[in-house]
C-alpha cells in the first residue's frame, strides 16, 4: 500500500519524513524522550504538595474551632446555676451549709489561680487551652462564691424569722396551757403545791407506774427538774406555772407504752400525774 492509499489521520498525526531512515531515526528519538520522561521524579513532587496541603488544613482547623468554642454560649456561666440554688438553703442547717459551699467555692477559685502562677513560674509557657480553662474556672467559682454569700445571708434571715415564729408559737401554747391548768387567775400557793407534787411524782414514777402497767420500767419525762426546784425554793409561782405548763405540753395528756426488744416500758402522761396526785391526797 502506497502513502497515497493510506487513510487520513486526525490530530496528532506524526510529521512526514523524506525517507524511512529519517522516520526510524525520529522513532528512536521519541523512545529516548519517553524513557527520560518516565525517569523524571514527577510523582514525589506531586505527593509532597498533597501532604503540605493536608498538614496545612489540620493545623488551621483546630485554631478556628478553639477560638469559636470558647466565645459561644457553651462557655460555663455560674449565673445560670444561681437560680437553681436559690431555695436550696432554707432548711434547719441552711446557714451552715451555705457557709460550707461558699468556703469550698473560694478554695476552688484560689486553687485555679495558684495553679496558673505555679505553672508560669520561671517564665514557663502554659498551653493556651489549659490556661484559659483555669482562668474560666477561677471566674466561675468566684461567681458561685458571691451566690453562696447571698444564699448564706438569706438563710440567716429565714432562720431568724423561723426562730421568731417558733418562739411566738411556743409562748402562745404555754400561755394557753397555763390558762387550761390554773385558770385565768392562778393562785400562787396552788401553783407551788402542784410543782412540789410534780417533783414527788417524778421520783415515784417508776415504782408507781410499773406496778400499775406491769412493765419493766417507767418514768416521767421532766427536763426542767432543776429549774422547778429553784422556783419552789424561791416561791416563784410565775416561773413554776410556766414550767408546769411546758412539762404538760411535752409529756401530753396520756401516757404510752413502749417496747425495746424484750423490754417493755411506760412513759407517763399528765393524766398519770393527776391520778397519782389524787391518790396521794386521799391517803
Amino acid at each position: 500500500m502506497t502513502e497515497q492509499e493510506q487513510p487520513k489521520r486526525g490530530r496528532g498525526r506524526p510529521a512526514t519524513y523524506a525517507s524511512n531512515a529519517e522516520r526510524a531515526k525520529a522513532w528512536r528519538q521519541r523512545q529516548k524522550d519517553l524513557i527520560a520522561q518516565a525517569q523524571t521524579p514527577a510523582v514525589p513532587v506531586v505527593v509532597e504538595k498533597i501532604v503540605e496541603k493536608v498538614v496545612e488544613k489540620i493545623v488551621r482547623v483546630p485554631g478556628t474551632a478553639s477560638s469559636g468554642r470558647h466565645s459561644t454560649a457553651t462557655r460555663p456561666d455560674a449565673d445560670r446555676l444561681l437560680p437553681l440554688l436559690r431555695n436550696r438553703f432554707n432548711g434547719f442547717q441552711g446557714v451552715e451549709e451555705a457557709k460550707r459551699f461558699r468556703t469550698n467555692a473560694a478554695k476552688a477559685a484560689t486553687t485555679a489561680r495558684d495553679l496558673i502562677r505555679l505553672l508560669q513560674r520561671d517564665g514557663t509557657v502554659v498551653p493556651e487551652t489549659e490556661r484559659e480553662f483555669l482562668q474560666v474556672a477561677a471566674q466561675f467559682f468566684d461567681r458561685l462564691n458571691d451566690g453562696f454569700a447571698n444564699a448564706q445571708q438569706s438563710a440567716k434571715v429565714s432562720k431568724a424569722k423561723a426562730e421568731k415564729e417558733y418562739q411566738a408559737k411556743q409562748e402562745a401554747e404555754i400561755s394557753a396551757q397555763i390558762l387550761n391548768t390554773f385558770g385565768p387567775t392562778p393562785d400562787p400557793a396552788t401553783v407551788i403545791r402542784m410543782a412540789e407534787d410534780l417533783l414527788a411524782f417524778d421520783k415515784a414514777a417508776n415504782d408507781y407506774l410499773t406496778k400499775k402497767h406491769h412493765c419493766a420500767k417507767a418514768y416521767l419525762f421532766l427536763q426542767q427538774e432543776f429549774d422547778l426546784e429553784i422556783a419552789i425554793r424561791r416561791q416563784n409561782a410565775a416561773s413554776a406555772q410556766r414550767i408546769i405548763a411546758m412539762v404538760r405540753n411535752e409529756i401530753g395528756e396520756k401516757g404510752h407504752r413502749w417496747t425495746d426488744r424484750d423490754e417493755t416500758g411506760y412513759s407517763a402522761g399528765w393524766a398519770d400525774f393527776i391520778e397519782y396526785r389524787t391518790n396521794e391526797q386521799k391517803t
